[in-house]
């Protein structure tokens, strides 16, 4: 059986499952099979992953059919959807503070988690906040030479355990050698 790489099926196959043209199976079965598969999942697939398919796909010039997999496509537009989301409930928390909902709307209902993602937003800006203070503090008691660049101090060498060495020699099964050094 003869099939054309460029055909309807062939390219929605590629492009589904984020193969090129030559990756195209050889055997008709699993291709079949995978390719109704791609067919009913299309316009479900297609209506999840729009933002992805825009931005990505569409819109970028370098894109060739077979770039994307179906799961990168998944993921990333899962991750865009759920930021999407958030910013609607945190948006909705701002607008409640000009507007008085009806009790037991939408709008209203979705106060509380719009309120939990702002209490977590701003615990997330305290901490990475004071993490980037703690920061710039201990970068600022490095000492530095007059252009500013940082004065390392000499490295300290650092005096081999004779137990850990002992265990390690045993457990790897070779006998290290002993180099003894005169520091007179």
């Amino acid at each position: 059986m003869k099939l054309n790489t460029n055909s309807l099926n062939a390219k929605l196959y590629c492009w589904f499952y984020g193969k090129t043209a030559y990756h195209l199976p050889s055997n008709l079965c699993p291709y079949f099979w995978k390719l109704v598969l791609a067919w009913v999942l299309l316009v479900p697939y297609s209506l999840f992953c729009t933002l992805y398919i825009l931005t990505h796909e569409i819109f970028d010039t370098k894109y060739e059919n077979g770039d994307h997999k179906t799961g990168e496509r998944m993921g990333v537009s899962l991750l865009m959807n759920g930021i999407i989301i958030m910013l609607l409930l945190m948006i909705n928390v701002v607008v409640w503070f000009f507007v008085d909902y009806t009790p037991k709307s939408v709008f209203s209902e979705l106060l509380a988690p719009g309120v939990m993602l702002w209490i977590v937003a701003i615990g997330f800006g305290i901490y990475y906040g004071i993490k980037a203070l703690a920061e710039h503090i201990k970068e600022s008691r490095i000492p530095r030479d007059e252009n500013g660049y940082r004065i390392y101090p000499e490295h300290k060498e650092k005096k081999p355990n004779l137990l850990v060495e002992f265990v390690k020699a045993k457990y790897g099964q070779y006998c290290p050698k002993i180099d003894w050094t005169n520091k007179d």
